[in-house]
């Protein structure tokens, strides 16, 4: 049983990676279902008890109502969105039931993810192609934002809380390059994730005097970052588009298909207040959700909650997890990396650990 379940580790680090490449999502997409329903097998068999978690129900109908809406929608996208989001449902439901397994690796798995995409970014650099959903490739034609940092915020996260306890040179060295990475990404989306994160197990640790001065550094290192972006690219009106969401809900409230952000984006007719600039998407999981379902997003947006209040109310014995959950929740209601199908799964498994039950 235990090299079934090593093998599980091996093949959901490799269906992450593939994920975070950027090109032929639909068959990793396939392929990602497989995989998360192996292991969802795998605790049916292994456990004594298989539960569903919180706010399952929900979600299941979140589900429907993606594919329920897909009349609105391209053929291609309905089925890249709904088998991205069924894969991140049952790895969910697997990292829930696995919790005493997955728990040990998580932490690595991602390191070793951030690893492997850092040196893929060093390998193209200087290449200049474009990865819109590549977490290793600059993201748009502008090459003044590169999703390497957002991988790498989930790392460093995973650095200062391992180093809690005590820090060692490893600690050092990889957070040296995890802040050279994020610094070159230019991705203020990391930043602010992984600030939120740190004060997040500060207050819940309550600034206990021995992570107080690795708190106040990492969050002096964030600042930095963030000021040194502000330099590169505006800051204070990096994202009209929520403003041109909400504009289009209110005008759409059927939605317009997930996905399908542009026609919104587009109409001048939702420019208000002078924001004009052009997105192919809301950058914020939620709002993405709530142009393309409309109002049937109620039951996303339902789940969202009741997924918050959960995490919280397990995340004084769940801290890890939970501080994860909360970067990577930071990071997809201020980027589009809700859309790289490695962000989403990090995300689903980092609820499952942070909601299972002992």
């Amino acid at each position: 049983m235990k090299i079934v379940r090593h093998f599980a580790i091996i093949f959901t680090t490799i269906i992450l990676f593939l994920g975070g490449i950027g090109y032929n999502l639909l068959p990793v997409e396939i392929i990602a279902v497989l995989i998360s329903c192996y292991l969802c097998l795998l605790a049916a068999v292994g456990n004594k008890r298989f539960l569903l978690p919180k706010g399952f129900g929900v979600f299941v109908l979140f589900l429907a109502a993606l594919v329920a809406h897909s009349y609105w929608e391209e053929k291609i996208l309905v089925t890249n969105y709904f088998i991205m989001y069924l894969a991140g449902g049952l790895f969910w439901i697997a990292f829930y039931n696995l919790r005493s397994y997955f728990e040990k690796y998580y932490g690595l798995m991602i390191v070793l993810l951030a690893i492997a995409f850092g040196f893929l970014f060093f390998l193209f650099a200087k290449g200049g192609d474009i990865g819109t959903w590549s977490l290793f490739l600059t993201s748009s034609t502008y090459k003044n934002h590169n999703h390497i940092g957002d991988i790498w915020a989930l790392t460093l996260a995973v650095i200062f809380y391992t180093s809690l306890n005590k820090a060692k040179l490893w600690h050092f060295l990889l957070g040296l390059v995890g802040v050279y990475l994020m610094a070159i990404s230019l991705s203020r989306s990391a930043y602010a994730a992984l600030f939120a994160g740190v004060i997040f197990v500060a207050f819940r640790k309550g600034w206990i005097k021995k992570a107080r001065y690795v708190s106040l550094a990492t969050l002096t290192v964030c600042a930095a970052l963030l000021v040194y972006a502000g330099t590169q690219k505006t800051t204070l009106f990096a994202r009209p588009y929520y403003i041109q969401a909400v504009v289009g809900f209110l005008r759409n409230p059927l939605g317009v298909g997930m996905g399908n952000f542009s026609i919104i984006s587009a109409d001048p007719i939702n420019h208000l207040l002078g924001f004009k600039d052009f997105a192919g998407f809301t950058h914020n999981i939620v709002l993405e959700v709530l142009v393309g379902l409309g109002i049937f997003s109620l039951p996303f947006i339902i789940w969202f909650f009741l997924v918050c209040r959960s995490v919280w109310q397990k995340s004084k014995t769940r801290l890890f997890s939970s501080m994860i959950f909360v970067v990577l929740s930071v990071n997809l209601l201020l980027d589009s990396t809700y859309n790289i199908p490695t962000m989403l799964w990090l995300w689903f498994m980092s609820i499952g650990l942070a909601q299972a039950e002992e």
